[in-house]
């Protein structure tokens, strides 16, 4: 047990510490460093190209001479993907200026913390996101026989596979968060006395 009383915030004086720079704990907080930058370089990548795609998709088709016009912007779900797409591609180019500027002169544990819940709010958006835009794109894939919808997508193939892609990429970017979540939430558990 620590004799020193938590200070402001929770955090005990040493958490608020940075970590003495040794021989041994160097590669370890590069490699962390590295890994966190990857990610959160590769999150951002993602969420841009699944928000150009979406913007990108539509398709039309004619049944008995009618012209239908199918557009992301038809469904509120792919509408609110396409915000949090780019909302946490935004948000990932911000942390990863935040996370070399955290890591400048020593890091320490509250600086990470504030990493861990941007993370894990990051991560909660996306799956929100995801998860809403799955459902719609099931049914139009699917369709729902017993509420009497049909399949859409054998007519409005072009902007199905769009939307599928688009979502995959939201998906990618969406696991890169929840790993970022578990090596921050591992990073902070190392640090604990």
């Amino acid at each position: 047990m620590s004799s020193t009383p938590p200070a402001k915030g929770g955090f005990t004086a040493a958490a608020d510490q940075p970590l003495p720079v040794t021989k041994s704990n160097t590669p370890r907080r590069k490699g962390f460093l590295i890994s966190q930058a990857l990610a959160r370089f590769l999150a951002m990548a993602s969420s841009f190209v699944a928000l150009a795609l979406i913007l990108n998709s539509r398709d039309s088709v004619y049944i008995f001479g009618i012209k239908f016009d199918a557009y992301y912007s038809y469904s509120a779900a792919f509408r609110y993907l396409m915000v949090v797409d780019a909302v946490v591609g935004s948000f990932a180019a911000v942390s990863l200026g935040a996370l070399c500027l955290f890591a400048r002169p020593a890091p320490s544990a509250r600086r990470f913390f504030y990493l861990f819940v941007h993370d894990m709010l990051v991560l909660l958006l996306m799956m929100s996101g995801c998860s809403a835009a799955s459902a719609v794109g099931y049914v139009g894939k699917y369709g729902e026989e017993k509420m009497g919808w049909m399949p859409l997508c054998d007519r409005i193939t072009r902007f199905c596979n769009r939307i599928t892609v688009s979502v995959s990429f939201s998906f990618v970017a969406m696991f890169c968060f929840l790993a970022l979540t578990l090596s921050s939430a591992s990073n902070l558990m190392s640090r604990l006395p």
